[in-house]
């Protein structure tokens, strides 16, 4: 590794072409967290950059220089790398101006002194490209409670795109997390359960409640992943689902585990013909269910994505 960066003669090596790059853990290579090469500019023109286990460096190195360029970041964030990013101040407030996607693996807890409570944590996470329309937090959030980290995601508004794999929202979280960011048009996050129901509201009854209290929210929010491990029925994703789309004029589009796709569409053309939901029929049936993608697609294809289900909806209609 340190051949990669350092010349025979001392000097440093740049790489000036070089736009993607990947650093893995390999055996047999130098020991990790041991490099470092104060003044070298190795990577100067990176657009994506993925560091896995593997990050060799003690210093800020592989983020120098690239900070205008950088458009795509994923990112293992272990305690050694918390402590250089935090030691260097590599995301700076308004640095980074192109990143749009940030993709963090959180594989364990910062040690104790590091931050002073789980909240410190998530800040210092969303900190990592602050302006990134796209983001994806794989791991614990630093918080027991979701309800204590929709205000933190508040405060980046830029958000478009937002994935939480290991975060189980109910539909008043979902509700309340739409609400904070204005922006967000993409949710992927497993949708376990309608939530505990507010006091006094029967289940038939929740449309006219939802209407009532909540809508209209997230005027551009579009689309739901319910990734696979929810843990989570039928029935209760398809009365999320249409509760959501009552909440969220916008929202036309559930992805679903394409295994139970049909089943989800059959039981919900059941569903609207019941009486809470028959005087919205004609909304509900807007709604499209279709397979849902491992990763976060890129902002154009997103864009490109939400024309086509335009022009189906349009078709649908007529």
């Amino acid at each position: 590794m340190a051949g990669l960066i350092r010349c025979p003669d001392g000097s440093y090596v740049q790489y000036p072409c070089l736009q993607t790059l990947r650093l893995q853990d390999q055996p047999g290579v130098d020991a990790p967290h041991m490099l470092e090469f104060p003044g070298a500019v190795p990577f100067p023109s990176l657009r994506r950059l993925a560091l896995d286990r593997g990050f060799y460096f003690s210093d800020d190195t592989v983020f120098r220089g690239n900070s205008a360029t950088l458009e795509y970041l994923s990112l293992n964030l272990s305690y050694h790398v918390t402590m250089i990013l935090r030691n260097h101040k590599v995301f700076a407030p308004l640095s980074h101006p192109k990143l749009h996607y940030v993709d963090i693996v959180v594989d364990d807890d910062p040690e104790p002194g590091i931050f002073e409570s789980g909240i410190d944590f998530l800040r210092f996470m969303m900190s990592i490209g602050p302006s990134a329309p796209a983001r994806t937090i794989r791991g614990a959030l630093g918080v027991t409670e979701i309800q204590s980290a929709i205000p933190v995601f508040g405060e980046y508004a830029c958000i478009q795109v937002l994935r939480l794999t290991s975060v189980k929202l109910n539909l008043w979280d979902a509700i309340a997390l739409i609400k904070a960011l204005p922006l967000l048009s993409d949710l992927h996050a497993p949708f376990p359960d309608l939530g505990p129901l507010p006091r006094g509201v029967a289940k038939h009854k929740l449309p006219a409640y939802v209407i009532a209290n909540y809508a209209p929210t997230g005027k551009r929010f579009r689309r739901w992943v319910c990734e696979s491990g929810s843990g989570s029925t039928i029935k209760k994703i398809v009365r999320c689902v249409l509760l959501l789309a009552l909440v969220c004029p916008n929202f036309d589009y559930a992805a679903v585990d394409i295994i139970n796709r049909d089943a989800i569409m059959a039981h919900m053309k059941r569903m609207i013909t019941t009486d809470g939901f028959r005087p919205h029929a004609l909304r509900l049936r807007r709604l499209l269910f279709g397979g849902y993608e491992n990763e976060i697609p890129s902002l154009k294809t997103i864009r490109q994505r939400m024309e086509r289900y335009a022009r189906r909806r349009h078709q649908q209609i007529e």
